[in-house]
């Protein structure tokens, strides 16, 4: 591999590249950035648009260091505020789709008692390669999973979170279930998987999230506090609102950070499902 310096210089040609080999992914990438920022002039949202790329490409090459050498990844990111992470209980650990995802995952892979990850759907190529990632990433003694429910089936990941394990789960994804609720988003209306509140009502645990941005040559992972405490006992309303509001800060704070290329916003209240993205 390059060194991560080089790659660092690299990733402002590549991003370039990018929007000329990726047209499509082009193409999604500034319709969500013009729902989300309509007042923000041409310009701006055409460099905005290239400096997610440029992060987009750095994903990438991280992607690959992570696969081959998880050492020399971990060594790229600097963790801050893991005593946020409750030590005595089980809690949900959530973030929003960002480039840098497989670095983030090394941190949240060293946490103690740290087991499982939550996805909405089963899709058997998607296990097979959640299986895949989970023995390149967790070469310990863990027997990290991936638990999949359809919208009602919780118990065993409830289960695994009241024994007081660790999950990870990243709700922001538009599965066009038509299964949803609406959240104000930006400039933009997002759609949200009911049974995701659901499930975080009923499991009554910590919801404990972390941002991902990059400084210089380091990604910075940083646990927050629970934005989501098990004593509150909130509605599942409630709850995905505050991880709404939580993901919206975190990307009006660095909106090159956020993973613009999949098509977010496919489901909207008054629209056909995908209008906003002419057919792409």
């Amino acid at each position: 591999w390059l060194p991560y310096r080089l790659v660092l210089l690299l990733q402002y040609p590549a991003g370039l590249l990018l929007m000329v080999l990726f047209p499509t992914r082009r193409r999604v990438s500034a319709a969500n950035l013009k729902l989300c920022y309509p007042q923000m002039s041409a310009v701006l949202r055409a460099w905005l648009l290239y400096r997610n790329l440029c992060s987009t490409f750095m994903g990438l090459v991280e992607a690959g260091i992570v696969w081959n050498s998880p050492a020399k990844g971990a060594s790229l990111i600097e963790v801050h505020g893991t005593d946020n992470i409750p030590a005595d209980r089980g809690c949900v650990l959530t973030t929003y789709h960002h480039p840098a995802t497989e670095l983030a995952g090394l941190a949240v892979a060293r946490i103690q008692d740290f087991d499982g990850i939550i996805f909405r759907f089963k899709d058997a190529d998607f296990s097979d390669y959640v299986t895949a990632r989970r023995k390149q990433l967790f070469r310990d003694s863990r027997n990290v999973e991936a638990f999949f429910h359809d919208g009602g089936n919780f118990k065993g990941i409830i289960r695994r979170l009241q024994a007081g394990n660790k999950m990870f789960y990243a709700p922001d994804i538009d599965l066009r279930s038509g299964n949803v609720t609406f959240r104000r988003f930006l400039g933009a209306q997002a759609p949200w998987e009911i049974p995701t509140g659901k499930l975080l009502r009923l499991a009554n645990v910590d919801v404990v999230p972390y941002s991902v941005h990059r400084r210089s040559a380091k990604v910075v992972v940083r646990f927050h506090r629970a934005v989501v405490n098990k004593e509150e006992h909130l509605t599942a309303d409630e709850i995905i609102s505050r991880i709404n509001k939580f993901i919206e800060d975190q990307v009006r704070r660095e909106p090159a950070d956020y993973l613009w290329i999949f098509k977010r916003f496919f489901t909207q209240p008054s629209l056909k499902g995908g209008a906003i993205y002419h057919g792409d």
